[in-house]
């Protein structure tokens, strides 16, 4: 099957929760290995590398909120968009080396907690 078919079984079958989860789960697994490191010279080739990954998928979340068919609540969508707009300044202090990148992994953690699918249970269970 080439990647073009798979891509498209993928967007048709897959639930959008779940590959925001594993897009989110991928880049800040890439992230982690760099926790702590603060300091121009600490900022290597691949440490790079995977900020700017970080940085297209939140730009590509900031993207798809501001759209007017978003089904996401207004406030929620407000929030995301803060916090997308936070992980741009503070990566641009983790490439100056004023900060390290922990609080970006720990905010992508939080998103990823609200993605997973068992966060999804308690609501579904206290629906029944």
């Amino acid at each position: 099957m080439g990647i073009t078919a798979y891509k498209q079984v993928m967007k048709a079958t897959a639930d959008p929760r779940q590959i925001e989860y594993r897009l989110f789960q991928n880049t800040t697994s890439k992230l982690r290995d760099f926790k702590g490191k603060q300091g121009f010279w600490e900022v290597t080739p691949e440490m790079k590398e995977a900020l700017w990954e970080n940085q297209r998928l939140w730009n590509a979340l900031r993207s798809d909120l501001v759209q007017p068919d978003n089904g996401l609540p207004p406030e929620l969508r407000a929030q995301l968009l803060s916090l997308a707009a936070f992980i741009d300044k503070h990566t641009a202090r983790v490439l100056s080396g004023e900060q390290t990148l922990d609080a970006i992994v720990e905010i992508n953690e939080a998103i990823m907690q609200g993605l997973a699918p068992a966060a999804q249970q308690p609501a579904e269970v206290a629906a029944e």
